[in-house]
């Protein structure tokens, strides 16, 4: 299935042949750079008072779970180990993380890099492979919408989500809250 986008010409309509896929991509880029735009103000705040308690970029993550725009929730083991959770998926995806080229004494400088299991046999043996996507950290922290130290839901624990969530725009607080009411309820 083919869909079309059409750019107005003064002749009349100049039109392209696109993918559903690549409409989606154009549409979540665009609307990912408008939440980008509210949220940066909202987060100005919170991301001066977080790097203000730790000046290292690395120990910003080390030992931390972060949510990043309200839908991804991860947690940076300190030995380089990370743990994913998206939204709609049933398992926790395996990962290696790393910041490299930081200046002391700078939180948000250099760049934070990322490897995830690519595989099944991967995700099943907590592993990754693959190769290394490295982010600014200056670009990364408009997007992270909350912090916590620890992994207070567990996910580095077990390959199994704290619960099954479709897309969420949330507080960590509010995800914490819920998986540790989920936990009450089956020792209760």
């Amino acid at each position: 299935m083919m869909w079309r986008l059409g750019v107005l010409k003064r002749s009349g309509w100049l039109v392209f042949a696109c993918s559903p896929k690549i409409v989606t991509a154009i549409l979540v880029s665009v609307f990912a750079g408008l939440a980008l735009t509210s949220c940066q103000t909202s987060n100005d705040d919170l991301l001066r008072k977080l790097a203000a308690e730790t000046p290292n970029s690395r120990d910003f993550f080390s030992g931390k779970t972060l949510v990043h725009l309200g839908m991804q929730v991860e947690y940076y083991r300190p030995d380089g180990a990370a743990f994913l959770w998206v939204p709609g998926n049933t398992v926790v995806v395996p990962g290696r993380w790393k910041v490299e080229g930081s200046v002391p004494g700078e939180t948000f400088s250099g760049d934070i890099c990322f490897m995830y299991a690519r595989t099944n046999e991967e995700l099943l043996a907590g592993k990754a492979s693959g190769f290394w996507e490295c982010h600014e950290l200056r670009s990364q922290k408009l997007v992270i919408t909350g912090r916590v130290a620890g992994d207070p839901l567990n996910l580095s624990k077990s390959l199994a989500v704290p619960f099954v969530s479709s897309k969420w725009q949330t507080s960590l607080e509010s995800l914490i809250k819920k998986y540790q009411q989920q936990l009450n309820n089956k020792s209760g």
